[in-house]
């Protein structure tokens, strides 16, 4: 068992306890298996917000719903943009989107790597493989055909494609290898078409695309979209990269109608008055025209000097529009009224710059493409700084005293000075000509800035208010570091850009140094020395340690990272462990972190993930993976240590989890899998209802406590802290108790808080509050590899678990004469309790409110979870096996739950088995184990509240599950949401033949195609009109159909070879090389490694491969006809 976890949480052993441990523990852990594990994990920060909207689409039979796409991923809204949940689908940007008019759950996606379509309301997604497979798609549009019910229009940098068959093919209709930039069909006759064709301008087709007109290319720029009046169809509009254009006879003559030298990125025309247009630009707002663009005017004075790229008419209300724009996410806009309101909860930004508190990990800037925002909360909040982004930033920390921090910011023509509160102090910079693209503080004096321009290094001794070239001046500089070097007293400045990097020193202030040692080190004074030739490193990031200049850290673009401990006289190279060091090629490092405690631990941002190294003479250890695109990372070391990363979805933060070793190596009948962290609170509110002052209060409440096996209990916060905490030897020491618990509550393992108040006046409240983590594991029991001892029946142990209580009266006689006639015939504890089990769960009758223990939920067949467990407790004690009750809290869906109750049972020589007779499902009978991480246990037995008389009692509980692993909005949460709003919820856990058919060719005529066709359990292949016989049948494995590569193969006239020393075996077809292995679930096409969702088998003699592979791998279309278990197989 223990194997198997240290396996599975490998990869996460590498931060290790994220306090002190990172800085001092890391190596000790990672080598000593009886140091326990680390669970970590990557959170969201949940913002900041905004960012750019690239396209909008509004379902036409539910206004609700709102799909955004974004250069990061897609987004949905099931509340008109209340709130948006992040669907993922493409890594590449998203260009359109179209929702069908004719199936409201098909909706088509183009982004920059090519066409995907889903059939679900956008929870799956398939890349379309048909004729324009990879293409970067520019624009989809769509209308309604009386011919074909739906027409939908394609455009792509390699030419034009239309649909007539729902998506599920599409046919090339002109300028193929033509760069196709935008495009509309007539929604009222939709066999007019037109594009905008690269180097050909404008054409219109009236036959769907069978033969183009060239319009008339009298206007100047690119075009960017085209507007027709469906009343009106010889009215157009076209927006160009030089303003807007109208035409008022079908595109043979255009005028020139306003925002000269200005991009129009969208037009909206009203299809009953072609007179009010509205255009989103940029730079200039969202514009408006009721004179048929004889003049414009703003729609909103707030609006206006904005960048906007889509508008997008609200289809249920008439005065509302939903605008997309280039940096602040969306915005609703309701014309009539005037007013406007930003949409972005949930809509994640595309962060590039990250600096965070060195003395409160909880305050952080954050930079995105077009704002600044900041938290003083961890994330939980962000506020909007600066509604543009920074040319520089910086941090300083002061090193003399107090250890204070200022924030620097250069925008534009001005700096701004400030400390975590955003006080800005403002310091004029227009006097300053050259545009500075870096900053740095000196460590010693917040007064010293340094500056990287286009022409060079700059300096200021009197907080900015005069410079002085210090040289460079014909390099752009890109990267800027100041540290010192206090034992010489020198200031050291690294600088560099596309000429490479540079080495300056120079005494502090009046500082007497060593000249000797100092050129030693060095150089000579005040000389610019040449370290790094960028030509040859191509440099991306720079790092020296503020207060030790002689170790130099280096970034590059493909060449991984370069270390130098000698102020850059000479570099080696550091990238064992990095990804892409067994091809020699790294992801771009775009950024590094060292602890200035500690230049030897540093952490290492590449594109793909973050790695960690304690010692040079290590590898880099992976910190952990994450989904998205890292472009920024910074750290708070001292503990608390907090890692931040800025992504292409926003701030996302790590947090990790020290579990301590609890001998899980010794114990091989149970296993422990998918472990999750929750948070959860309980609130207490206890009021002087009286009119009297009510005084020497006292409140208890049960602590949670550590199972030892399934659940550790991580951390917890209690607000105010308890005047005691009771455990059994505190209780027995008390003469006079106070409280009405006896003492088995405390003997079978329980501890009570104890909190004071003086007084408490009428009509006051006392509020407790008790915050808890706790990681929770999936467990199973191997029942079958159980050999129990026998019970020492004298042992205290044996007497507490097998004696009566109050609510599991396992003495009375009723229960012992049930208990034996239950478990007649079984043999051992194992087999009795499992009849116990299955008894209890066929006799009761689930009906609340219960808790009347197990007596009368016996008389009467009724009960609840608490009278389920006390059943079988009562009935298991009274055939002489230790059971116990287990209290906790049990979570139904992401934000649901309640408190729950189950049992377990004592198994000499192994320990405590859990069973929960409450619950039952196809997957698990839930005897011997809890196949999910939703029990949390609190405590054992009775939940014990105690409290002062005259006081009215109250109580709320809140949980939030902390996903490891996983960052995007969870797929089972979305289903959640689906069936919120009657969404039909698509299939998960059926064959790969429903999800196969999902790519199916939709003509289904395939008469010049080769079609081969088998059936599930069958041993024939027909290729055409030939029947091939086969020596193995095809059969289904964990819901996925696994067939015969070889016949498959060679049906399909791919090329096979066992390649039997290295157990693999290669698929040749086209220019695909995929590469199986025969033992493990990992294959290679064209070397990129790829999992198999089953993984490939031998049977008599042939190698069994899932059809899902096939369909992706091999290019070919499926069909599975459900009745008849029939397989159709499109090359």
């Amino acid at each position: 068992m223990p194997n198997k976890i240290y396996y599975i949480l490998g990869l996460t052993l590498i931060i290790l306890a994220l306090g002190n441990s990172i800085v001092s523990d890391i190596d000790e852990v990672m080598a000593s298996d009886q140091d326990g594990w680390i669970i970590s994990d990557w959170r969201s920060s949940g913002g900041p917000y905004g960012g750019e909207i690239t396209s909008i689409a509004q379902d036409p039979n539910n206004p609700n719903d709102i799909y955004v796409g974004t250069p990061e991923g897609l987004f949905k809204s099931f509340d008109k943009g209340e709130n948006w949940y992040h669907l993922g689908v493409s890594d590449y940007e998203i260009n359109d989107i179209a929702v069908s008019s004719q199936n409201p759950d098909q909706v088509y996606l183009g982004a920059n790597d090519g066409l995907y379509i889903s059939e679900d309301g956008g929870v799956t997604w398939d890349f379309f493989e048909g004729d324009l497979k990879g293409e970067k798609v520019n624009f989809i549009d769509r209308a309604s055909d009386p011919i074909f019910r739906e027409t939908i229009l394609v455009g792509t940098e390699e030419g034009a494609y239309i649909s007539r068959t729902g998506g599920r093919s599409f046919t090339l209709i002109g300028y193929e290898g033509k760069n196709v930039t935008a495009g509309l069909i007539d929604s009222n006759k939709p066999e007019f078409v037109f594009l905008a064709v690269e180097d050909k301008g404008l054409v219109s087709s009236d036959n769907r695309g069978l033969n183009w007109t060239k319009l008339s290319n009298d206007y100047v720029g690119e075009v960017l979209s085209i507007s027709v009046n469906p009343a009106f169809p010889y009215i157009m509009f076209i927006g160009t990269t030089n303003g807007i254009y109208s035409s008022y006879d079908s595109g043979v003559n255009w005028d020139h109608s306003g925002f000269l030298g200005i991009p129009v990125h969208d037009i909206w025309m009203d299809p009953k008055s072609p007179i009010h247009i509205m255009i989103a630009t940029e730079g200039e707002g969202v514009k408006r025209s009721s004179t048929g663009a004889d003049s414009w005017e703003t729609v909103h004075k707030d609006l206006q000097n904005k960048e906007f790229n889509i508008i997008l008419k609200d289809q249920d209300d008439p005065d509302r529009f939903f605008l997309g724009t280039s940096d602040v996410g969306i915005v609703s806009l309701n014309l009539k009224e005037q007013d406007f309101r930003v949409l972005n909860e949930g809509l994640t930004t595309y962060i590039n710059n990250l600096i965070v508190s060195k003395n409160n990990p909880d305050n952080v800037v954050a930079v995105s493409d077009a704002e600044v925002f900041f938290t003083l909360d961890g994330g939980n909040e962000w506020s909007e700084l600066f509604t543009s982004r920074p040319d520089a930033i910086h941090l300083w920390q002061n090193k003399k005293e107090d250890d204070d921090e200022q924030l620097y910011f250069v925008k534009d023509d001005t700096m701004y000075i400030s400390d975590w509160d955003f006080n800005l102090e403002e310091i004029d910079l227009s006097n300053f000509v050259n545009q500075i693209y870096q900053i740095s503080v000196h460590p010693k004096d917040s007064d010293e800035i340094w500056v990287g321009t286009n022409e060079g290094v700059y300096r200021s001794k009197d907080r900015g208010e005069t410079w002085e070239q210090i040289g460079l001046s014909d390099s752009f500089i890109e990267y800027l570091n100041i540290s010192y070097d206090s034992d010489l007293g020198q200031t050291v400045l690294y600088a560099g850009g596309y000429s490479g990097v540079y080495r300056y020193h120079e005494n502090f202030e009046n500082e007497e140094a060593d000249e000797d040692k100092t050129k030693e080190k060095y150089g000579s004074y005040g000389e610019f020395t040449k370290i790094i030739d960028d030509k040859e490193y191509a440099i991306s990031e720079l790092e020296v340690p503020t207060l030790n200049p002689r170790k130099v850290w280096v970034g590059t673009l493909g060449k991984g990272v370069y270390y130098s401990e000698d102020a850059g006289e000479g570099f080696e190279a550091f990238n064992t462990g990095l990804i892409g060091s067994e091809e020699d090629y790294f992801p771009r490092v775009v950024d590094i972190t060292t602890y200035e405690n500690d230049p030897d631990k540093v952490l290492v941002a590449l594109e793909s993930g973050i790695y960690y190294s304690s010692n040079r003479d290590d590898d880099w250890d992976l910190v952990n993976d994450i989904n998205h695109r890292v472009e920024s990372l910074d750290v708070h070391f001292e503990p608390p240590t907090s890692l931040y990363i800025g992504t292409s979805e926003g701030v996302y933060y790590h947090e990790a989890y020290e579990i301590p070793y609890l001998g899980w190596d010794e114990e091989e009948h149970f296993t422990l899998e998918n472990p999750e962290i929750y948070r959860f609170s309980e609130e207490f509110k206890l009021e002087n209802e009286t009119d009297k002052t009510q005084e020497d209060l006292v409140f208890m409440a049960p602590r949670v406590l550590n199972h030892g096996i399934y659940q550790f209990h991580y951390d917890y916060d209690i607000d105010p802290k308890p005047e005691e905490v009771i455990t059994l030897d505190e209780h027995l020491e008390k003469d006079q108790k106070g409280y009405n618990i006896d003492d088995y509550w405390f003997e079978i393992g329980n501890e009570l808080l104890v909190f004071t108040k003086d007084e408490l006046e009428p009509g006051e409240t006392w509020e407790i509050s008790v915050e808890n983590e706790t990681v929770v594991f999936e467990t199973y029991y191997d029942l079958d590899a159980m050999d129990p001892k026998p019970y020492d029946r004298e042992s205290e142990f044996y007497k507490l678990y097998t004696s009566s209580d109050e609510v599991s009266q396992s003495d009375n006689e009723t229960i012992e004469e049930l208990a034996s006639e239950v478990v007649e015939g079984a043999q051992g504890p194992i087999e009795k309790a499992s009849k116990i089990f299955d008894w209890v769960k066929d006799y009761l009758e689930y009906v609340p409110p219960g808790n009347v223990g197990a007596l009368e939920a016996y008389e009467t067949g009724k009960g609840v979870c608490a009278d389920y467990s006390d059943l079988f407790v009562a009935l298991a004690r009274a055939e002489g096996i230790p059971a116990r009750r287990l209290s906790g809290y049990y979570i139904s869906g992401p934000e649901d739950g309640q408190y729950h109750a189950w049992a377990e049972f004592y198994v000499e020589g192994y320990g405590w088995v859990p069973v929960e007779p409450t619950f039952e499902a196809w997957y698990s009978d839930y005897f011997g184990e809890i196949p999910d991480t939703s029990h949390i246990f609190m405590s054992y037995g009775v939940v014990r509240h105690e409290f002062s008389s005259n006081l009215s009692f109250s109580e709320t509980f809140d949980i939030e599950r902390v996903s490891l692993g996983e960052m995007d909005f969870k797929q089972e949460d979305l289903f959640e949401l689906l069936k919120e709003h009657e969404l039909s919820e698509p299939e998960t856990e059926n064959s790969d033949e429903n999800q196969d058919d999902e790519n199916d060719n939709p003509n289904n005529s395939y008469e010049n195609e080769n079609v081969i066709t088998t059936k599930v359990g069958s041993d024939t292949l027909k290729v055409g009109s030939e029947t091939i016989s086969m020596d193995v049948e095809s059969y289904i494995v964990d819901g996925r159909t696994m067939v015969p590569l070889r016949f498959i193969a060679d049906s399909m006239g791919a090329d096979v070879d066992y390649l039997s020393e290295e157990k693999e075996v290669s698929i040749l077809l086209d220019k695909k090389e995929i590469t199986l292995p025969l033992e493990g679930d990992t294959a290679k096409v064209n070397d990129k490694e790829m999992e198999l969702e089953v993984a490939p088998e031998l049977l008599e003699g042939r190698t069994m491969v899932p059809l899902r592979f096939i369909n992706e791998q091999l290019g070919a279309y499926v069909e599975y006809e459900n009745e008849t278990q029939k397989i159709i197989i499109h090359n």
